[in-house]
């Protein structure tokens, strides 16, 4: 089986592209993210294996819908366009394939681990609030120099963009930093 997690960000979830949609459409998107992250490759596919598609009567069982709910949904999802690509696609073999599935996966160099959690642990809270103010002027600079994109900050104070749900990484911080100091 694949992992047994993938991360979703609360602003998706809550304010994203799918908050409008029917609570049944917004599960049917969590049950597929799901699924494909039960599968062997793990690559957004939702088949066996590659040629071996997921049948629709097996992930409407899986998401536990009729086949009405889940072809309103996937319908809703080849029209859901976002960078240019709808949610999902459908090969001609039938397997369906979530385009932004690598947005719901961590990055093994975002992995955190214990070594991550007592060093977090550790910083005092002046430090802390020291580190949030700075990241917040910084979130703020950045908002005001690209108003298209909106960023904040989490509570593990990691920088996110709140349209892509996508961790800021440093390197990107660092273009932006000596604007703000």
């Amino acid at each position: 089986m694949g992992m047994p997690y993938f991360k979703a960000f609360s602003e998706g979830i809550l304010r994203g592209s799918l908050a409008d949609a029917d609570d049944i459409v917004q599960l049917i998107w969590l049950k597929l993210l799901a699924m494909a992250n039960e599968t062997r490759n793990r690559d957004g596919y939702l088949h066996y294996a590659p040629g071996r598609p997921f049948t629709l009567s097996f992930i409407a069982m899986t998401c536990n819908v009729g086949m009405e709910e889940l072809l309103v949904s996937l319908g809703e999802f080849e029209n859901d366009i976002r960078d240019g690509e709808p949610r999902i696609k459908t090969a001609e073999d039938g397997t369906i394939y979530l385009t932004n599935f690598w947005k719901y996966q961590s990055k093994p160099e975002r992995l955190k681990t214990k070594e991550d959690s007592i060093t977090r642990a550790k910083l005092s809270r002046d430090t802390r609030r020291e580190l949030e103010g700075r990241l917040s002027r910084l979130v703020g600079e950045l908002n005001r120099l690209l108003p298209a994109v909106r960023y904040t900050v989490s509570a593990d104070l990691e920088v996110v963009d709140s349209q892509t749900g996508q961790i800021v990484t440093e390197a990107e911080l660092a273009k932006h930093n000596d604007k703000v100091d």
